[in-house]
């Protein structure tokens, strides 16, 4: 009988000498349990009173959520920072047929590698922005943080088209969604309410937004096609703007955690 999946109902110790398996689920809910009640502030009868108990867990868990969020960003900025992805060029032996009639001249692109893998990231990075802009819009509790974001992603989407025109204009389908990395992202914070997505936006925007930077920053200063390079150099200034204000209203609120 294999004991693998069925609910333990022995003691922790016990199942594990049993089965050889830790007991995932017991500990992190034995880890957000509140601590023994010393006779202190919400202690009653030598226990915590039930508000303190619930007011403890909700901390603790709201803490593991931020813990797997800050897990998945990192996991796709890691991934951003690997070696890029790109659209085959239209009308190349990579493309599809698809890609080739989705717009541009369908002419095959004489771009290099690095250009092109710069108009793929570029442009993940430009919808994943927009994609959070958006979701501050509806779920920041600050006024300021949702103007942010609404400035962000009217920002973004404007780069956005300007991409799309350039990469078409050398014969190179971009992506019109963001990589998957930054869709984890987006869907972990949409499970975030109040001052606690405040925070948590904030900090991911920054961290992707110094991603950007860098890759902008390097095509505007090494970029092989001037077309290019001038799009980079263009946009560099508004990630830069974009920085600095998210990283003045992030300050605060990391103090408060």
């Amino acid at each position: 009988m294999s004991l693998r999946g069925m609910r333990p109902s022995l003691p922790r110790r016990r199942w594990q000498a049993v089965t050889g398996q830790p007991v995932l689920g017991w500990r992190i809910t034995r880890k957000c349990d509140p601590p023994p009640a010393q006779g202190g502030e919400g202690a009653v009868g030598g226990r915590l009173h039930p508000s303190t108990r619930l007011h403890h867990r909700e901390v603790c868990m709201s803490k593991l959520r931020s813990g797997a969020l800050a897990a998945v960003s990192i996991l796709a900025l890691a991934a951003c920072a690997g070696e890029p992805n790109f659209v085959p060029p239209m009308g190349s032996s990579g493309a599809t047929s698809s890609q080739a009639g989705s717009g541009g001249t369908g002419a095959s692109s004489t771009l290099s590698v690095a250009d092109q893998s710069f108009l793929a990231q570029a442009a993940y990075g430009g919808f994943g922005e927009v994609a959070l802009g958006t979701l501050a819009q509806r779920q920041g509790s600050s006024s300021t943080v949702r103007e942010l974001g609404r400035r962000i992603a009217a920002d973004h989407t404007q780069a956005n088209q300007e991409l799309a025109r350039l990469a078409q204009s050398k014969g190179v389908s971009p992506p019109t969604a963001p990589d998957p990395g930054r869709q984890a992202v987006a869907d972990a914070l949409a499970s975030l309410r109040g001052a606690e997505f405040d925070r948590q936006y904030l900090q991911q925007q920054l961290a992707d937004h110094e991603v950007s930077i860098a890759l902008f920053n390097a095509q505007a200063q090494g970029g092989t096609d001037p077309d290019i390079r001038a799009f980079a150099a263009k946009w560099l200034p508004g990630l830069q703007m974009h920085a600095r204000d998210l990283r003045a209203l992030g300050t605060p609120l990391a103090r408060l955690q």
